[in-house]
C-alpha cells in the first residue's frame, strides 16, 4: 500500500476507537506501507495493526485528528496502535495535532492535547521505531498494556508538546532501549512505571530498559489538562505505580542531558525517582547532566535533581532512608 489519503471522518462527536480505523492490518505477514496519510475528526484510531508479524510502516503521516467528549476517561485517538504483534518497524513517522475539541461559548473552540497517543504499543516484541516527529499529542509514544513487550528499539525520535509524557514505558515493558531522542516542551519527557493493577495481577514486570543518549528540554506544564494534577516537570521520571514494589528493575539512563532553556515551561526536576526505598532495584544514572534544573533537593520518597553542568561519572542518585516498602502481599485484584 503506498501513496493514499485517508479522511477518517469530520464529525468529532462520532467514533470509537476500538472499532474505528482509517488503516486496519490484521492476521497479515509481510506488508509495507508507505506514505500512507491519515486525517480527520472522530474517535478511532489512524492506523491499527493486530496479530501481524514482519511488517513496514514508512514515513506514514497522521495529522489533525480531533475528538469531542466531555466524559471520556481513556484515549480516543491512536494516531498508529500496534497490538499483539511482532516485527514491526515504523519508520521516520511524522504524526502531530492530535486532540480534543472543546467549543467554546464565543470564537474559535479550544484545541488541547488530551487523551490520544502518536504511537500506542502494547504486548508486541521486536519493534522498532525509528527517527521522524511526533508533537501536539496527550501522549507522543506509549508502550504500554498488561501483555509483555519486549525487544524493542526507539531511535532518533523528536517529540514535543506532549500533554504528559514525551516517551513513555509502562506496566509490562523489558529489555527495550530508547537512544539518541529528544523530548521538548513535554510534562514529563521520559517516563519509566512499573506494573499498574491489571498488569500486576497478571504477573507483569517492567525491568532492563536503557535509555541513552537522549535530552529533556524545558520539561514543564502550561495551560494544559495535567497542569490541574499538580505533576511537576520532569526529565527523566522511575515512577513505580504503587501495586508491585519490585518494579521497574534495572532501568539505566547514560549520557542523558535535561536543561532549562528561556522557555515558559520549566524542568522542575531532571531525574526523579519515587519510592526507590527497595533494595536491589538497580536503577541507575551514568554520566547525566541536569542543567538550570527549577530545584536541587531530595524529597518525597526518594528524589534527586543535581546541580548545573555536574557530570555523575558514577551512580548518583541515593536512598537516604532505610528501606519501607513491604514485599507483595495481598493484592486486590479485579
Amino acid at each position: 500500500m503506498r501513496r493514499i489519503k485517508i479522511v477518517v471522518g469530520r464529525d468529532p462527536t462520532q467514533g470509537e476507537r476500538g472499532l474505528n480505523f482509517g488503516v486496519e492490518i490484521r492476521n497479515a505477514e509481510d506488508v509495507v506501507l508507505e506514505d500512507v496519510e491519515v486525517t480527520g475528526s472522530r474517535k478511532c484510531v489512524g492506523l491499527f495493526v493486530v496479530f501481524s508479524q514482519n511488517v513496514q510502516i514508512v514515513r506514514p503521516y497522521i495529522h489533525d485528528m480531533f475528538w469531542q467528549d466531555d466524559s471520556a476517561s481513556i484515549e480516543q485517538i491512536y494516531g498508529i496502535e500496534i497490538d499483539r504483534c511482532v516485527n514491526v518497524d515504523v519508520v521516520e513517522p511524522f504524526i502531530q495535532n492530535l486532540g480534543r475539541t472543546e467549543p467554546q461559548p464565543s470564537g474559535p473552540p479550544r484545541i488541547t492535547n488530551w487523551q490520544t497517543d502518536g504511537i500506542a504499543i502494547q504486548g508486541s516484541r521486536l519493534f522498532r521505531v525509528l527517527g521522524g516527529v511526533i508533537d501536539n499529542c496527550g501522549e507522543c509514544i506509549d508502550i504500554t498494556g498488561a501483555a509483555p513487550q519486549e525487544h524493542f528499539l526507539i531511535h532518533g525520535v523528536f517529540v514535543s508538546d506532549a500533554d504528559y509524557a514525551g516517551i513513555k514505558i509502562v506496566n509490562s515493558a523489558r529489555q527495550g532501549v530508547v537512544s539518541s531522542c529528544v523530548a521538548r516542551t513535554c510534562l514529563v519527557a521520559f517516563v519509566v512505571a512499573g506494573p499498574d493493577i491489571v498488569a500486576a495481577c497478571q504477573g507483569a514486570e517492567v525491568r532492563d530498559i536503557r535509555i541513552s543518549g537522549c535530552m529533556a528540554i524545558d520539561t514543564g506544564t502550561v495551560d494544559t489538562v495535567t497542569s490541574s494534577l499538580g505533576i511537576p516537570g520532569i526529565g527523566f521520571h522511575v515512577l513505580n505505580q504503587k501495586q508491585d514494589p519490585r518494579y521497574p528493575l534495572r532501568v539505566l539512563f547514560t549520557d542523558c542531558v535535561a536543561q532549562n532553556r528561556d522557555g515558559a515551561r520549566k524542568v522542575e526536576f531532571g531525574f526523579r525517582e519515587d519510592d526507590c526505598l527497595v533494595p536491589g532495584r538497580e536503577n541507575r544514572a551514568l554520566n547525566c547532566r541536569v542543567i538550570n534544573a527549577e530545584t536541587d533537593h531530595i524529597g518525597i520518597g526518594w528524589i534527586s535533581v543535581f546541580d548545573e553542568g555536574a557530570t555523575w561519572p558514577t551512580n548518583p542518585w541515593k536512598c537516604p532512608m532505610p528501606p519501607c516498602c513491604p514485599p507483595i502481599t495481598g493484592l486486590q485484584c479485579p
